[in-house]
């Protein structure tokens, strides 16, 4: 379960970056690996929920880029 923990944690920490870059599909990625990892974590619901509404909200209409 530590092992879960570490890399759920390395996995929001790459999320934050991803955010920091405006790389919203990188970082849904991230955080679905992180949820997979260790679901205890309180802030990855209302991370993933900001996230699909800054990518819904976006210009491009919501569709992923290639």
């Amino acid at each position: 379960m530590e092992r879960n923990d570490e890399e759920a944690r390395r996995a929001i920490g790459i999320v934050e970056r991803k955010l920091l870059e405006n790389d919203y599909y990188g970082a849904r990625t991230f955080i679905n690996h992180a949820k997979s990892l260790y679901t205890n974590f309180d802030c990855l619901k209302q991370m993933l929920i900001m996230i699909n509404v800054v990518i819904s909200a976006s210009p491009i209409g919501g569709t992923e880029a290639d």
